[in-house]
């Protein structure tokens, strides 16, 4: 029986003192301790009072719920949604009603905001805010990194088990401690191993029995005992299980760097629906009927994961890792604005916009009330720094690059010597003299260490200037055009001039780009593509978002070369420098795409041009396809596959599709490319089965993670 009350004639005349609203804000208990954890979580970072409502059996309303003249908002979590609809229908005053997880066959319209988990396979919407972490462990102020001394204990291995999503046996167990005794002998510390409540008895057992040998300590779930909170203060790094998303948030948020050990999924007649559904193309239907309430959705940790692990957040296992690879750390530890950003959205709210929002020291938008000055076009100019990498005897090409980059309005310019000869270095040293030490640095490698490595330094030294603001990476044979720069600046500051917004030039003579501006063809990786080849390209089609402002074009990309990428310094600081294990070919593709992965947006501006001084190796006139070519050698077909393949692996939703894709792209693109292609082959076998054999193995490099590039040991 409800509770009898006067009628409130409208929300908006109601009396929402804190004298009346003791307890604005309900949180329905379903019993779980994780989902109630979030869900205070979330409540606390609002600041307003609140209180918990224990739910009847299977997550149904109580026989009665308590008074709720003073209540304004709704926490509900996975299952208890029903229940949140149910409450909110009994109240003469309308709540708003804030969902965690992914409301099960409940219209999406039928909610104020939805916060799916991160792993939720769940439709975008308008009153849809997804967060790239469960609120495990989360803060409004972030924590402070802890200092080496603080953490000493070692390796961590966080051990979930079997779940609803994931396979875990004795198998997956042994492969678990194989890993994290190399992880914890690279880095020279002990090895500890925490259990928890999932964890099958017989997996303890055989744990038991293996630390005796090994010397590791295992640390079997006892309730009421927090040794899973005193590691996170003190772990070195920690190794989570793929199966529990709470667990790897919590080691994130502990600033140690974080492993994730993948598990076997299982797969239900639901989830195999799902993916043939998916993979004819009908994805859009099928959140169509979720977000109408009529289908339930389900769980997408893969991509979860995939996206961590492109952003640089976490690393993943794998085989053929060095002891150089074991000791990964984080650049910098990514920000953590999840809670911040849910805070803001819910008190933007109506009812709580009123009469919260004022009070918050950060307003609505999210925004400190703080102001700050627009850069001038000058300013931005000045602040612009070059980077161009050499390597060979290519000094004809550095010297027009250089010249066009100042004529541009660079300031300064970083020239990465990337292991050229002695008398070439000599070369470059006089060629650069006339504009003095002012306005080049030259930073010498002493092996040429690629493409990757040679930007990667150039992007330390760059951002380490402090006059620097913004990264302008430049080929040693690409000539920007004079008023190139100027329309970058520009386009910047028309834009907002925000340091999340990165530009591109236009290479007028790089396909992709004329593709997109011609064609509308989208720069970015499709689900189970192979080299950008997808049979499902048809029922695939992406929009390009067009920005255009004062005779001024741009089309956004998810990632673009180094080849007139400007972009604020701070992104070195916050993903860190290129990855060096790419060497050559598609290490930008990796750079960019961790910038667009990690809250980053990127244009490429029509109105900045670049020329290319040399032709593409790929664009050499033959009947064979580049890969094919024996003047190419080996390294060039080698790392462009390989590097390919491995960034395009994380976007594999099905595996049939992606083997079909591969096969048509080998038979069709490289081949068959050309009919006097074919006939090649077939007077010249040997030699075709050789180049054949190194395709095939840069493929399954690529696919299985090896980056321990022999073949450059080899050459």
């Amino acid at each position: 029986m409800r509770p009898v009350r006067e009628p409130e004639r409208e929300s908006g005349g109601c009396d929402l003192s804190r004298a009346v609203l003791s307890e604005p804000v309900w949180i329905l208990d379903t019993g779980r301790v994780g989902e109630q954890a979030q869900c205070r979580t979330l409540a606390q970072a609002l600041g307003l009072p609140f209180r918990t409502v224990p739910l009847g059996p299977a997550f149904s309303s109580p026989a009665q719920w308590p008074e709720t003249a003073g209540l304004r908002l709704i926490l509900s979590f996975g299952n208890a949604v029903q229940a949140a609809c149910a409450l909110r229908a009994s109240c003469v005053v309308r709540p708003l009603v804030v969902h965690i997880g992914r409301p099960s066959h409940i219209p999406a319209k039928d909610l104020d905001l939805i916060i799916p988990l991160p792993q939720d396979d769940y439709p975008s919407g308008p009153n849809v805010l997804r967060v790239l972490w469960p609120f495990n462990g989360a803060s409004l102020t972030p924590k402070p990194e802890s200092t080496e001394c603080q953490r000493h204990t070692g390796t961590i291995v966080m051990y979930g088990g079997p779940s609803r999503h994931f396979r875990m046996g004795l198998a997956e167990t042994r492969r678990l401690l194989i890993f994290a005794r190399k992880l914890a002998h690279a880095n020279q510390e002990a090895l500890h191993i925490l259990t928890s409540p999932r964890t099958p008895p017989e997996a303890v057992a055989w744990m038991q029995e293996q630390v005796k040998t090994y010397g590791t300590v295992l640390h079997v779930f006892q309730p009421g005992e927090d040794v899973f909170g005193s590691f996170l203060k003190t772990g070195n790094r920690f190794v989570v299980t793929a199966d529990s998303a709470s667990m790897l948030a919590e080691a994130w948020r502990s600033c140690a760097p974080v492993w994730l050990f993948p598990l076997p999924q299982r797969q239900t007649l639901m989830s195999r629906l799902q993916q043939g559904v998916d993979v004819l193309g009908l994805r859009p239907l099928r959140y169509w009927l979720i977000a109408r309430g009529i289908l339930g959705s389900g769980a997408n940790f893969t991509h979860w994961h995939r996206t961590l692990i492109r952003s640089g957040a976490i690393r993943c296992v794998a085989p053929y890792l060095s002891e150089q690879d074991l000791r990964w750390a984080p650049v910098r530890h990514q920000a953590d604005k999840d809670l911040m950003r849910c805070r803001t959205r819910i008190l933007a709210l109506p009812i709580l916009k009123k009469h919260y929002c004022n009070a918050s020291p950060i307003n609505c938008d999210g925004k400190s009330v703080t102001h700050s000055e627009t850069l001038t076009e000058q300013a931005i100019l000045n602040g612009t720094c070059a980077v161009v990498v050499t390597y060979g005897n290519r000094v004809a090409f550095v010297e027009q690059v250089l010249h066009a980059a100042f004529q541009a309005g660079v300031r300064h310019v970083v020239l990465v010597d990337n292991g050229t000869a002695p008398a070439v270095a000599e070369n470059l040293k006089t060629s650069v003299a006339i504009w003095g030490a002012e306005q080049v640095t030259t930073v010498r490698l002493e092996r040429n260490g690629g493409s990757a490595e040679g930007f990667a330094a150039g992007f330390a030294a760059a951002a380490q200037r402090a006059q620097t603001q913004h990264i302008w990476a430049l080929d040693d044979d690409t000539v920007p055009h004079p008023d190139a720069l100027k329309a970058l600046a520009r386009t910047w500051r028309l834009m907002g001039g925000k340091p999340s917004c990165c530009l591109a030039s236009f290479r007028q003579d790089k396909r992709t780009y004329i593709k997109l501006v011609e064609n509308n063809k989208p720069n970015a990786i499709q689900p189970n593509s192979f080299f950008g080849f997808s049979v499902q390209a048809p029922f695939q089609k992406k929009t390009v978002a067009l920005w255009k402002k004062d005779g001024l074009e741009c089309r956004a990309m998810e990632m673009g070369a180094y080849g007139g990428l400007w972009f604020h310094k701070d992104w070195v600081q916050r993903i860190g420098l290129p990855d060096v294990r790419f060497f050559l070919y598609f290490d930008d593709y990796d750079y960019t795409l961790r910038i667009t992965r990690n809250g980053g947006a990127l244009w490429m501006c029509s109105n900045s041009a670049l020329r290319d001084l040399e032709q593409s190796w790929t664009q050499t006139p033959s009947c064979l396809h580049p890969w094919l070519q024996e003047q190419q050698g080996i390294i060039r077909p080698y790392f462009a596959l390989r590097n390919r393949v491995f960034i395009e692996k994380n976007s594999i939703d099905c595996r049939l599709i992606y083997n079909l894709n591969m096969v048509l792209f080998l038979f069709i693109k490289v081949l068959c490319r050309t009919p006097r292609g074919v006939l090649y082959h077939l007077q010249h076998p040997v030699k075709m089965v050789r180049r054949w054999r190194l395709l095939v193995g840069a493929i399954r490099d690529g696919l299985s993670g090896n980056f321990e590039n022999r073949i450059l040991k080899d050459q």
